[in-house]
């Protein structure tokens, strides 16, 4: 079954007072095309009114939306898209980007032209595990060492305390606490790294010492240059995908982010 014939407009009153979410299918989305994302489209679906976008995007048709979620794109966007996009940002909207292996080059998509007003773009890259670690393919990267800031640590554990903003050198200078229980474990398949231009880009996570390339920013959040709107960039589309949304920590990791 096609996923476009379950993201539609919810006809139940209680779901007014839901967020409201619109996925974009107007790119060959594999979101919407492979039909693979029926997990994560329903778990939304608990805490939000979902929407799908098919046609050219313009911000009139996105502005009262409290998050735009865009997973993995293979068409170019017009640079109309990409401006009502930004408006909508800075207007304070949310934005969750999700690409994979290769980067744009390889994705065909010009997804890096969006986020580099940010200090964010798509690494033409794959990122492998360098030994063998419960998931058969070095492509599905089983990230245990890599590097989760204390505080998102705790949240994802739902711990109620503030968040800092947690940079990539944040997560390199961290020690481990010797008995820390909170350790946080994902996988992260058929995906590419991030490069950041900026320290002030909070880093999620990062590929850790196993996985190839080292230490590289996987999942960043950062905020509009408003500071009004948020964005979290990952470099695998694949990490809510059916297959892999509940294994490990990968569900509890996209939800506390968006």
């Amino acid at each position: 079954m096609k996923q476009e014939k379950q993201i539609k407009n919810s006809n139940d009153p209680s779901s007014e007072n839901k967020l409201r979410i619109a996925v974009t299918g107007l790119k060959k989305e594999t979101i919407i095309s492979t039909g693979k994302y029926s997990e994560f489209i329903n778990f939304l679906r608990k805490f939000a009114k979902l929407a799908q976008v098919n046609k050219e995007l313009s911000y009139d048709k996105i502005k009262t939306m409290n998050l735009i979620i865009i997973s993995g794109p293979r068409q170019f966007y017009k640079q109309k898209e990409i401006d009502a996009l930004k408006k909508y940002l800075e207007e304070g909207g949310s934005l969750y980007i999700a690409l994979g292996e290769g980067g744009s080059d390889k994705n065909n998509t010009n997804l890096n032209d969006l986020l580099e007003d940010y200090g964010i773009s798509f690494a033409n890259d794959s990122v492998v595990r360098t030994s063998y670690s419960k998931y058969l393919h070095p492509k599905e990267c089983f990230i245990e060492d890599g590097k989760f800031h204390e505080e998102f640590s705790r949240t994802v554990k739902v711990v109620n305390k503030k968040r800092k903003i947690m940079t990539n050198d944040d997560l390199l200078d961290a020690v481990d606490e010797e008995g820390n229980d909170d350790s946080i474990k994902v996988v992260y398949p058929y995906g590419c790294s991030l490069n950041i231009k900026s320290n002030k880009i909070s880093t999620v996570f990062n590929s850790g010492m196993i996985s190839y390339p080292l230490k590289r920013p996987l999942m960043v959040a950062q905020t509009s240059l408003s500071k009004k709107g948020k964005i979290i960039v990952v470099g695998s589309e694949k990490l809510v995908e059916d297959e892999y949304f509940f294994k490990e920590d990968n569900s509890k990791i996209v939800v506390s982010k968006i």
